[in-house]
């Protein structure tokens, strides 16, 4: 998130926590470490920025633990410049996990 989004967020909360706590609390019901883990998990590839302003790394480890055998690929940048400047590196992951057995 950036510095200027994270101020409007923080100043109509109240507080830059207030911000971040509403945030975690309307993204609850669709947290996927809410829901057992897929039947394959070792399949699955998570893709996630380094500097992700709206996936934190803890997330995205959190999930990778609760899939157990999943793959974590790491790229540079955030949210958005990973899908940007990395789309090739997203689209390969994908690739490879289908030709994972």
């Amino acid at each position: 998130m950036s510095q200027q989004a994270a101020g409007v967020l923080a100043a109509q909360a109240g507080s830059l926590e207030a911000a971040r706590s509403t945030f975690a609390e309307a993204l609850e019901p669709v947290r996927l470490d809410r829901f057992p883990p897929p039947r394959a998990p070792h399949r699955a590839t998570l893709v996630a920025g380094r500097d992700d302003g709206f996936v934190p790394r803890e997330e995205a480890e959190r999930l990778h633990a609760h899939w157990p055998g999943s793959t974590l690929t790491w790229l540079p940048g955030g949210h958005v410049t990973s899908v940007v400047v990395y789309g090739r590196a997203q689209r390969r992951a994908l690739l490879d996990t289908f030709h994972r057995s």
